[in-house]
C-alpha cells in the first residue's frame, strides 16, 4: 500500500513539476526587442518649457505580429552632453500563429520631452549594435 502511494504521490509531482514549469518558462521568455533607428525628427528650435515632439524612424519587423512597444529612458553616462537625454526603442513580438508577412515601420512614433534646459538639448537614440544616433534641438529662453 505504502508503495503504490509513493508511486502515486511520485507521478503527481512529476504531473505537476512539468506543468507549471512549462508555464513559467513562458512567462519568464521576453518577447522585447531594441529597435534599429533609420531617422530621428524633431524642430530644430523650441521655448523653453514647452514639448519637444520627436517622431522616430524605422523597421520594426517582417510580419503584423511586430509591434512598438516602448521607449524607456537610460541613465546617463559620464560623456553625455549636458542637457541631453538617453532613450531606447522598444519592439515586441505578439505571435498569436496568424502572423502575416510584410514590413511593419515606425512611421513615425512619437516621442514627447518636457523639461530642457535652456541651449542645445540632444536626443541620444541608442541602437541595437551599441552605437548612439544623435539629435539636436536649441532651447530658446
Amino acid at each position: 500500500m505504502r508503495k503504490h502511494l509513493l508511486i502515486i504521490t511520485s507521478i503527481l509531482l512529476l504531473v505537476v513539476y512539468f506543468s507549471t514549469g512549462c508555464k513559467k518558462d513562458d512567462e519568464n521568455q521576453t518577447n522585447e526587442f531594441l529597435i534599429q533607428v533609420d531617422s530621428l525628427k524633431m524642430a530644430d528650435t523650441v521655448d523653453f518649457g514647452s514639448i519637444l515632439d520627436v517622431d522616430f524612424y524605422g523597421l520594426i519587423g517582417t510580419n503584423d505580429c511586430y509591434k512598438f512597444s516602448k521607449f524607456q529612458q537610460v541613465e546617463s553616462i559620464a560623456s553625455d552632453p549636458e542637457n541631453s537625454l538617453r532613450v531606447q526603442t522598444f519592439g515586441k513580438i505578439e505571435d498569436n500563429g496568424n502572423c502575416q508577412a510584410g514590413l511593419v515601420y515606425m512611421n513615425p512614433v512619437t516621442l514627447q520631452i518636457s523639461g530642457m534646459l535652456k541651449g542645445n538639448f540632444r536626443l541620444l537614440a541608442l541602437q541595437p549594435d551599441g552605437t548612439v544616433m544623435t539629435a539636436v534641438c536649441y532651447v530658446r529662453e
